[in-house]
């Protein structure tokens, strides 16, 4: 690889690093930033030639249920 492409590389995975803090269970954005950070990670392994090490969000707890934009436990309605 020349200077310029590992540079270049470098530049990214300090942004990928950054990207995944912002997929934070709860966060107003963090569909987006899942898909943000998963591009980037994308990206980054077709330049690199490698296999890309995706991050994975966080799963919201399996004791709740999602209706009308309000969680709500199981069973108790």
């Amino acid at each position: 690889m020349n200077k310029q492409l590992q540079d270049n590389l470098s530049i990214l995975e300090s942004l990928i690093e950054t990207q995944k803090q912002s997929v934070v269970e709860g966060g107003p954005g963090v569909s987006y930033m899942h898909g943000m950070a998963n591009g980037m990670i994308m990206a980054h392994s077709v330049f690199a030639h490698n296999t890309p090490d995706f991050v994975m969000r966080p799963r919201r707890a399996h004791n709740l249920s999602i209706r009308h934009k309000t969680a709500q436990r199981k069973g108790k309605r």
